[in-house]
């Protein structure tokens, strides 16, 4: 399960660093999608952090916990900035993805820095898979 852990996490980095992106540049190219295609890939990172979620629990209950305890509240917090800022910006007039990719960013910071609180560490992000 710790592997499981481990490329989900990595997964959820890079996808919702890449939906953060897709976001920041639609507020400035046109051509770019901004419809239910951003929204539905920003659904599925959200499902990646579930899963993530979901998985650390299961090591939780295995007795497998994290160096440093500072771990769960990055893990929680990702969970559930996605879906706060979704609905805080659903109910504004203009339908801008700005909020949802600076959202994406923020996430993927805090996925970045609960790597570092973590016994792989900021190498897990970027290192070989162990067996």
């Amino acid at each position: 399960m710790d592997t499981a852990h481990l490329i989900v996490g990595r997964a959820a980095v890079y996808f919702v660093a890449i939906c953060g992106i897709w976001g920041l540049l639609a507020c400035v190219l046109p051509s770019l999608p901004r419809d239910g295609r951003y929204y539905g890939t920003l659904l599925i990172g959200e499902g990646l952090l579930i899963l993530q979620f979901a998985l650390g629990l299961g090591l939780v209950f295995a007795g497998r916990l994290p160096p440093d305890l500072l771990h769960f509240a990055y893990g929680g917090l990702a969970t559930l900035v996605l879906p706060l800022v979704y609905s805080w910006s659903r109910g504004r007039e203009a339908s801008s993805p700005l909020p949802t990719a600076l959202a994406a960013l923020f996430i993927a910071g805090l996925a970045i820095r609960a790597f570092t609180t973590s016994a792989a560490g900021l190498g897990g992000l970027f290192g070989p898979i162990p067996p």
